[in-house]
């Protein structure tokens, strides 16, 4: 369980995220403490000295924004996270976003960071696992950032996490 964890490894908050979004990830966290062993996080730590980091699953829904972490023992699929400074659409449209999915059928994860268009380089970020792959992730620090993802389905760039189980990720903005 990771530092700051407590009880059944359940949901942490990021500051402001809606009470819709904690009823939701709530009832799927006492499902998944009851159905499901993995345990998965992300961290989101904005070093921006501006911008909100916003979690969004697709399509559109808020998941939680503000930096902090978001503990879940369900699957968790299509996660854009990105750093909303007020230009960025539905899903971090315009901006740079890191896209990933937490325990995927075959139990793995996998985050890559999404240049393809409609999404475009706005601040530099980076992603990592830690737990589980530990070390494994990538950066991109600038429009001509060859560790992400510029084509749909090209997979460039892409990190997978073959670990059932806790394999976190933390995603840092302008670090």
């Amino acid at each position: 369980m990771s530092a700051g964890a407590t009880g059944s490894r359940s949901l942490a908050s990021f500051s402001s995220v809606s009470m819709f979004a904690y009823l939701l990830i709530g009832f799927a966290t006492f499902l998944g403490n009851h159905a499901v062993e993995a345990a998965h996080s992300v961290t989101v730590q904005n070093y921006c000295g501006g911008g909100l980091p916003t979690l969004d699953r697709i399509p559109s829904n808020t998941i939680a924004t503000g930096t902090g972490t978001v503990f879940t023992n369900d699957t968790i699929l299509d996660i854009q996270a990105f750093l909303n400074r007020g230009y960025c659409g539905p899903n971090g449209g315009n901006c740079t976003v890191v896209s990933f999915s937490l325990g995927q059928p075959d139990g793995s994860s996998t985050a890559v960071i999404n240049l393809v268009p409609n999404n475009y380089f706005s601040d530099a970020v980076s992603f990592s696992y830690y737990n589980a792959c530990t070390g494994a992730g990538a950066s991109c620090l600038d429009s001509d950032c060859t560790n992400a993802e510029h084509i749909t389905d090209n997979s460039l760039g892409a990190v997978n996490c073959a670990a059932a189980s806790d394999s976190n990720r933390k995603v840092d903005c302008c670090k």
